[in-house]
This record gives structure tokens, sequence and C-alpha cells, in this order.
């Protein structure tokens, strides 16, 4: 029990453990004469900028024409000022270039946009934004004269090549003098390896091209570095911070830690996962100087409460990760922790939201919710929690070269770009080449009519393949495909809302019910070529859970392991879901609970079907003479791996999907319909995540199991579907996870 004193109040906390993390500054380089010929540091920083080591060697590669840049820096370490201040001056040099800073997500690319004008507000130079959020008008505006800085996401920068006839803009955007593509690690998976073939492709048609990337973490920075082509540096830098008192507590204690925040006499941020939950406590809590900050919100709203806040209007935040990317608030003292963050990438990456003036001092708070299996883990091994921390422990980025769903869209990319030779081709994927992966590709985009061949040049299918490629960068980012649902009402259809693709055999095929804000409609229509769904409202009050049967097929097997009991293969698969019933239920207060009113046999054309073609890993139990395993126990096993992988790996919820055999004992996870490469890192890292699942169910005292460590999250893709009596299997996990353990000596 700890008490908080602050002069006139006090609050008491259980904290389970507390610690210092020392005040870290970076190595300052006030000697080194930087030759920029028409900026000068002191007007466009200011007078009390403080030149750092990792930015001055930065400045001196950029400006010596020195080839491209990686810059793996932590929060505070003036990455923006490294790459930014160079760029501005040759961009005042040379009238004729041009930069392309592509930013992975569009919330960062408009907070980014304010800042960069600001720096650039006293030069001549123009900056231009060009994402989803900017009007029509101002697009036309922009394609007609693009200037010398635009800032854009990398899927806004493929579709406006393949959709643009305007040759000037497609020159503009194909040939630029730089790229700098900022927070690198957010585009780990897939969006991650389709840009660097982009990269790789533009390099080709341009060998002046110079990239910069920066990143706040990037362990394998010399793996992914040798990905490209090019000769590039890479400077290494830490962190700026003050000194930092970390604590380690639970949420029962939230309301005493926010009291804390409230009267305390600095900013501070509050960080909670799920939307739906900033939502519900900000209606609770009444000061008005706390605001709330996600995504979801309208880009005007968010940009005004960051405006507040960054002018210390707004005492505190209630926020996502939304807000971890890039955004530097010198007066956050105060960094909260609602649960455990999905990984510690992204722990280290908000914690250097706060107390980034090296002369300050701040706390984190990091509130372990213990409903969740590894937060109840780390609840139990408060030592080894704080060496990940001390240590700084991060997930790598994930490139994955030899993704064939990636490659089908790249390869013919590379085609519309002009690489439309074989040897181009070759030259550009090469791992796929070594691997005999480009030819089967090229042969595919033959068969699909995306593609001929004119003597020994691939030519271009221009409407066909527009349509894939865009439909291709619509899917890039993990997730199923969204379809628009629309309501006949009065006369006209109103825009209801989005479900997923992956939902749709389960819940929402013709027939069935949706529910929107407690109102039933009825599915009259869906068109998968359009992605809509069209619904009539309905009196009665009925749900819908279809039984479904989910295929999935090995089609070509990548890798396989032994290790001890256990078969795991990397392989590429084939999914198939479609209803085999249609069921619509009515909820009922008797004992017998929800009826079902109407159940029917699915006609497999009339229905809506998932399909898709994915990568993924595949974990085969040895048999066990005369000791069945039940289903039961794979499908707890699945998501308690999911669950210990994702602080391992980065592996979050919409990223990979788990299936299990129904009759074998055999599980899959799967990347989602477009590959991430989590399958891959799972394939490398089972062995520990075993050891770790292990770890973390033992360290629950129940006894027989609890709903903490035993009963995974519902999940539609687990086959049996389970009921939520089921009875605990504890034991059973443990015996099964001993035995592909002991061997090995993990256990001792």
């Amino acid at each position: 029990m700890v008490d908080i004193v602050r002069k006139e109040w006090q609050v008491r906390i259980h904290w389970l453990d507390r610690f210092t993390i020392d005040a870290e500054d970076l190595e300052r380089d006030n000697e080194t004469e930087v030759p920029f010929k028409q900026i000068n540091i002191k007007e466009l920083l200011g007078p009390k900028f403080v030149k750092y080591k990792i930015q001055t060697q930065a400045w001196l590669i950029i400006l010596n024409d020195d080839g491209s840049l990686f810059l793996p820096a932590g929060t505070g370490a003036g990455k923006t000022e490294s790459i930014f201040v160079p760029v501005l001056d040759i961009l005042l040099e040379n009238k004729n270039a041009h930069i392309l800073i592509m930013i992975p997500t569009k919330a960062l690319s408009q907070d980014l946009d304010l800042r960069f004008r600001k720096m650039a507000s006293n030069s001549e130079l123009t900056i231009q934004l060009y994402n989803s959020s900017v009007s029509r008008k101002a697009k036309a505006k922009i394609r007609n004269k693009p200037r010398e800085i635009m800032i854009i996401t990398p899927d806004t920068l493929m579709g406006s090549i393949i959709g643009t006839r305007n040759e000037d803009w497609y020159e503009y955007l194909t040939r630029p003098s730089m790229i700098w593509i900022d927070e690198f690690h957010a585009t780990s998976g897939t969006l991650g390896t389709a840009l660097c073939y982009l990269i790789r492709s533009l390099y080709i048609l341009n060998p002046s091209l110079r990239v910069f990337f920066t990143s706040a973490t990037l362990p394998n920075t010399l793996e992914i570095a040798s990905l490209f082509p090019f000769p590039s540096s890479i400077i290494s830098g830490g962190s700026r911070h003050g000194e930092i008192q970390f604590h380690i507590g639970t949420i029962r204690d939230f309301e005493k830690v926010l009291d804390v925040m409230v009267r305390d006499d600095g900013q501070f941020l509050i960080f909670i996962e799920n939307k739906r939950k900033i939502e519900d406590l900000i209606t609770k809590i009444k000061s008005g100087g706390i605001d709330r900050y996600h995504a979801d919100l309208p880009d005007n709203e968010r940009h005004l409460i960051l405006s507040k806040f960054s002018q210390n209007q707004l005492d505190g935040l209630l926020c996502t990760s939304a807000i971890s990317l890039g955004i530097d608030i010198p007066g956050v003292k105060n960094i909260v922790f609602y649960g455990f963050p999905r990984s510690f990438s992204l722990l280290f990456q908000e914690m250097g939201r706060g107390t980034r003036d090296y002369n300050s001092r701040g706390n984190v708070y990091l509130l372990l919710d213990e409903s969740k299996l590894i937060d109840l883990y780390y609840k139990s091994h408060l030592e080894e929690l704080k060496r990940d921390i001390n240590t700084h422990r991060s997930e790598p980025v994930i490139i994955d070269l030899l993704n064939k769903k990636i490659l089908q869209g790249m390869v013919l990319f590379a085609i519309k770009l002009g690489l439309d030779t074989l040897e181009k081709l070759k030259e550009n994927f090469q791992e796929a080449h070594n691997s005999t992966l480009l030819e089967q590709i090229i042969t595919w985009l033959f068969i699909k009519g995306l593609i001929t061949k004119n003597g020994d040049k691939y030519e271009y299918f221009k409407e066909a393949a527009d349509e894939f490629l865009l439909d291709f960068i619509k899917n890039l980012r993990p997730g199923f495909p969204k379809f628009k649902i629309w309501a006949a009402q009065d006369g006209r259809e109103v825009e209801l809302g989005y479900i997923g693709a992956e939902n749709i055999p389960y819940r929402a095929c013709k027939g069935n019910y949706y529910i929107k804000e407690d109102k039933r409609y009825f599915i009259k229509e869906i068109d998968s070529n359009r992605g809509e769904i069209h619904v009539v409202q309905s009196k009665e009050h009925y749900i819908s859970k279809n039984l479904v049967s989910s295929v999935v097929s090995l089609v070509n097997e990548l890798k396989f392991k032994k290790y001890l009991d256990l078969g795991i293969r990397l392989a590429d698969f084939k999914v198939q879901v479609r209803p085999k019933m249609l069921r619509n239920y009515e909820n009922s207060e008797t004992s017998e609970g929800t009826l079902i009113i109407e159940e029917k046999p699915s006609k497999y054309g009339g229905v809506f079907e998932l399909n898709y073609e994915t990568k993924g890993l595949l974990i085969e139990f040895a048999p066990v003479q005369n000791e069945p395993l039940n289903q039961m126990v794979l499908y707890q096993l699945a998501m308690i791996l999911l669950q210990n992988a994702r602080v391992m790996i980065n592996v979050s919820e919409n990223e990979v999907d788990c299936f299990q055999h129904h009759e074998r004992r055999m599980l899959y996870f799967l990347d989602r319909s477009c590959p991430t490469g989590v399958s891959q890192q799972l394939y490398e890292n089972i062995e520990e995540i075993l050891l770790k699942t292990y770890q973390v169910l033992t360290a629950c005292v129940c006894k027989g199991g609890c709903e903490k460590c035993s009963i995974p999250l519902e999940s539609n893709f687990l086959q049996p579907n389970f009921n939520s009596n089921d009875i605990y299997r504890k034991e059973e996990l443990l015996a099964l996870l001993r035995r592909c353990l002991h061997e090995s000596g993990s256990l001792e």
C-alpha cells in the first residue's frame, strides 16, 4: 500500500511493484559543421535548438548525396528534424526536385501535415496532403499542380498510380527525387511487403532515387536494409526522456489513478485499446479537462481535440494507439495503460509520448487487466516484466517476400510501371525467381487474363488489371473486405454501417436478420461484386447464427520441422466457409434460453460463401495410445497460444484466424485473406510460445480451470462450435503441453 501525497490531498493505491527508469539523453554535437546552402538552423528551429550526433550524421549523409538511410531511434530522438531539415535544404537548392513522404496511416499523415507546415512556414516550399480525407476538388487541384513536398499513404500512392490518366501526375508519383517512409515499423506485414516491392520497382525506374526510413522500433534493421537494392547507411540512436517512475498495478485501481491524474500538475494520456470502452468511460468522467481521441472520430473533431491538448487547454486524453505515432507534445507528464498493450513495441511507443525532456520527471502507470491471461501471467512474474521493459524488448518488422498473394498484385503492378520483361521482373523479384514462384505468378496472371505477351514484353490489360489491382490495394491491410449495409426507408436507401465478410456466413446470409441499435433488419440481398447488403426493417426481434461448414485445404507445403510430439508445417492453404443451415432465433426468458424459430438448409448458390487463399501454420499433435484428445482442449489451446504470441511477435486479433480439424489432432493458424506474414513468425517462434503458454497456465492459482486461464474468447472459425457452458479442461491442457515440452528440458 503506497500513499501518493500532493500537498492537501492523498490517494492510497496498492502497487504490485514500482521501479525507476533513469533519464536518458542523446550524445550532443556542437562541433560538426553541416554544409547547409539554403537554410539557417537557428532561424528554422529556434535559438534553443540542440543538435544531437544522430542528427548531424543524418544531415551529412543526406546533403552529401551519400545514398539512402535507415534511422531507427527511440522516441524523442529528433528523427523528424534529422530528415526534414536537410530535405528542405535540397528542395530549396534544386527547384526540380520533389519528395514523397509516406505515412502508414491517414490519421498520422493529417497530424504530421500540420507539424511540417509549421516547420516550413518561412520557406517558399509548398506542402500538400493527399489522402482519402482530402476533398475531390482539392485533390484535382493537387493533381494539376503537384509541388515540392507530398504527404501520402502507401495505398493512396499505389491507387493513384493505377487510377490516373494524367501523364504529368503519373510522372510525379513514379519518379520522385526522394522518398521518406516514416514510422516504418507500423507497416509490418502485408503493407510492408508491398511497400518493399514498390520501392524496388521505383528504384529500377529511377536509380538516382534516395529513400529514407525512420522508425522508433526496428530490431531487425540489418535484415530489412538487405532487402533493398540500393546502398544504405544505418544510424542507430537511443531515446531521449527524463526520469520515469514506473508503477505496476491493476485496473481495479483505475478510478484512483484517474483521480491522481486530474489532481496532478502535468498533462496525461490514458491508453485503452477498446474504443467502446473509451466512449463508455468518457461519459462517466465529470472533469471538463478530459477528452477522448481515436481514429473513428471525424477528422475535424480529432484535429480540434489534439490542438486543444497541444495548447494545454485539456488536462488529459483517453486514447487508442492512434496517438502513439509521431505526436510530440512536451507537456505530457503521465502515461496510463488500461491493461497490457498488445505488444512491447506498442508499450514503448506509447510510453514515449510522455516525459520527453531529459530534465523532466514523469510517471508510467501500467494497470494490468486480471481478466486477460497475459496480464495475469505478468502479475505473478513481475521480475520478468521489469526485465523486458528495462531491456526494451520489441518485435521484428515482418517482410515476407515470398507472400504469394502480395506477389500476384505487385508483379502485375511492376508490369504496369514498365518492368515489362522477364529480366526486369527477375531483377525486382529475385527471391521469388530463385524459388520458381515468379514464373508461377506470371502464368497465373496470363490465365486470369490480366496480361498478355508481345515479343519479349508483357502487356498490361488495362481495364481488367486496373480493377484487380484496385481491389488488391483495398485489401492490403489485415482483415477481410467490408460490406456496406443499405436499408430501404421512405422510398430510398439509407446506409446503416458495415459488416466484415468473415462474419457473413455465420450471421448475415440472405434470409437472416441484421441487428443495428436494437433494431432488426431482414436481409433481402447480398451483392458480392459491389460489396453491399440490402435489408428492410422487421418488426420481429429475431437474431441469426448459422451453422457453417469450414474446409481448410493444404495446397503447398513450404517448410516442415519436427518438435518432440509435434509436426509443424508452414504452408499455403485454401479456405472455404459456407453456411450449412440458416438459423434464426428469438430470445426467451424461459429456462430454455434462446429458441430456434426458423431453421432451413442453405442453398449454396444463393448464399454468401467466404473463399480465400492464404499462408498458415499447421500444428499436428502425435496420437497417444488409449488417450483420445478432446476437441475442446484444442479449442482452448488455440486462443491461449495466440494470446501469448501477441506479446512476442506483435500479433493483433485482426491478422490471424484459428481452425481445427474436427477429427484429427490438428490446429491451423492462418493469416487473414491477404497474408500478413504472422504465420511465418509463429513457425519460427512456436517452441518459445508453447513454453510461455505452459508458464501462463501454471501461473493461474485455480485448480481445475477458470474463465481467466482455460476458456478462450468465442471464435467463429473454430470447429466444432462449442457452447459457453463447456467444462474447463485445464489439466488436459497442461498434460498436453508437458508431453510437448518435457523431453526438451524446457520444464526443468
